[in-house]
């Protein structure tokens, strides 16, 4: 193993590592669990490492990251497209449509449990 940095900060390692897993590299945080616990995170104990052979995909992953901006923060995210709301609509129809499908299965079978079997309701 490798280690590519040295952190300070357990989120910042943490989005580090889970960069690096989403981009398909797999990563390993040393120090995690000292740092999680209230050690090891302010001597920089916390490294980041990969494998040898991922190591320089890694490194070209954290610097592209590194070049991106953060949100201002006044962001508003662009409202969904009416297609995507007519979908959920339509997904809400349908799951209507399922409960009551499966409450109308339900009685059914209630039903014809009470015909079939008569002594379950019946006293003695």
């Amino acid at each position: 193993m490798i280690t590519l940095k040295q952190y300070t900060d357990l989120v910042k390692a943490g989005s580090d590592k889970a960069l690096l897993e989403t981009a398909g590299i797999p990563a390993f945080l040393a120090g995690e669990n000292n740092a999680a616990i209230g050690y090891g995170s302010v001597l920089g104990e916390l490294r980041l490492q990969v494998q040898e052979v991922d190591a320089d995909r890694a490194r070209e992953v954290l610097n592209e990251r590194e070049g991106l901006a953060p949100l201002p923060d006044d962001f508003i995210p662009p409202e969904l497209p009416p297609v995507i709301a007519s979908q959920n609509e339509g997904l809400k129809l349908n799951t209507k449509n399922v409960v009551l499908g499966v409450i109308a299965i339900l009685l059914v079978l209630l039903a014809l449990y009470i015909v079939f079997h008569p002594r379950a309701f019946s006293s003695y």
